[in-house]
């Protein structure tokens, strides 16, 4: 389960690294994951099989299978790096059983919006 956040950057390759606890985690060096669009501006990791996720989603508009390489670096294309709207600092948040990639500012527009609505439920009650 990822259940934790950590905080990399994106560098000018595209690349990023995991964490150590992630990266034990998703199954080390060499192992392959997928990388798929998020349902906002985010990115989400998956430790399986792109054949088990289209199962679970369906066809998947944008997404990518990459090796995990040495020191836990992983490259994103062009495409889901736009999708994202990644520049340099990001977080990378455990949901689980997978992991989404947020750039910070988004990340803290949506957490806002988030503290928001919980407290307007609370009010409410």
């Amino acid at each position: 389960m990822f259940d934790r956040q950590y905080f990399s950057n994106i560098d000018k390759t595209n690349r990023i690294t995991i964490p150590a606890e992630f990266l034990r985690k998703l199954g080390g060096v060499k192992t392959n994951i997928v990388i798929i669009e998020g349902s906002e501006a985010c990115l989400y990791l998956y430790p399986f099989d792109l054949d088990v996720i289209k199962q679970a989603f369906g066809e998947i508009p944008s997404c990518q299978t990459v090796q995990i390489k040495s020191f836990g670096r992983i490259q994103i294309s062009d495409e889901l790096k736009k999708h994202a709207k990644l520049k340099k600092t990001i977080i990378m948040v455990g949901c689980g059983d997978y992991i989404e990639v947020w750039d910070i500012k988004k990340w803290e527009i949506e957490l806002k919006k988030a503290k928001n609505l919980l407290y307007h439920e609370i009010a409410r009650n």
